[in-house]
């Protein structure tokens, strides 16, 4: 606001409550994925928590490109909806645009954290968080205050820091990972019992 003015800001506050409603989605769409895995993982069933893994991966990577595309396509319609100002609207859009192409990151970070949480971890999705939120703050001073890219920037070091969340959750989870892809398949019903948990969840956040 200070840097951009007060247009720009206004575009943020246009967008915010629909980027909170697409992240915890995700976040709760996967965290049906780990009811299923924990509950594999809590019976000692080795060869069912390979599959739930790579179950929900594929669950996983189909929902991110369904979002992906769905909201690229939606965007200008749900600003209009939402009445955004007319002077606002360029702002918002550019910025949701290239939010939105962040979704694929969301997700697949999530997807990691709902394997740590089954496995009975929380220390781990919680140190990626807060050094995320850090780059994400570094990010937006460095391309919003003193380079004064403009707001695209600001959403850019948002999908910056969440690449960075992607690859590094990915990164402590990669042996648990190469394990059950070379040990286990695609589990259509067991698919189905996670979307049957999964899709709910996500449900009662758009909700």
């Amino acid at each position: 606001g200070r840097v951009l003015g007060v247009v720009a800001l206004s575009a943020l506050g246009a967008c915010d409550l629909l980027i909170w409603t697409i992240s915890s989605a995700i976040q709760a769409y996967t965290e049906g994925f780990s009811i299923k895995m924990a509950a594999r993982f809590g019976a000692d069933d080795t060869d069912g928590f390979n599959r739930a893994v790579v179950s929900g991966a594929y669950l996983s990577v189909g929902a991110a490109v369904i979002l992906l595309l769905a909201m690229q396509l939606a965007i200008p319609g749900i600003l209009t909806l939402m009445r955004v100002r007319t002077e606002v609207y360029p702002y918002a859009l550019l910025y949701l645009r290239i939010i939105c192409a962040g979704i694929p990151f969301v997700t697949a970070y999530n997807f990691c954290f709902s394997i740590l949480r089954a496995l009975g971890n929380s220390r781990i999705p919680l140190r990626v968080m807060s050094l995320s939120a850090a780059l994400n703050i570094l990010l937006d001073i460095l391309f919003v205050a003193v380079l004064k890219w403009g707001i695209g920037s600001a959403a850019l070091s948002t999908v910056i820091s969440q690449l960075f969340s992607a690859v590094y959750s990915l990164a402590v989870t990669r042996k648990l990972l190469r394990k059950a892809f070379a040990e286990a398949k695609y589990d259509r019903r067991l698919a189905c019992q996670m979307l049957k948990l999964s899709i709910p969840m996500a449900g009662q956040i758009v909700i």
